[in-house]
């Protein structure tokens, strides 16, 4: 599964909810800044989300 700011992330954002990036998708690092889509979080992989508390 791909992350994509432009959908995925702004429609977490758009609903007020904690967004994430996994950086092994679609959207990378340098697309924050130029999309001004800012995750709560991101990720190199996808192993590291469960390492974010809940």
């Amino acid at each position: 599964m791909e992350t994509r700011l432009e959908t995925d992330v702004q429609l977490g954002i758009n609903c007020g909810m904690k967004t994430g990036l996994v950086l092994t998708g679609i959207s990378k690092q340098e697309d924050i800044m130029k999309l001004d889509i800012k995750p709560d979080f991101i990720f190199s992989c996808i192993d590291e989300v469960v390492k974010v508390p809940v």
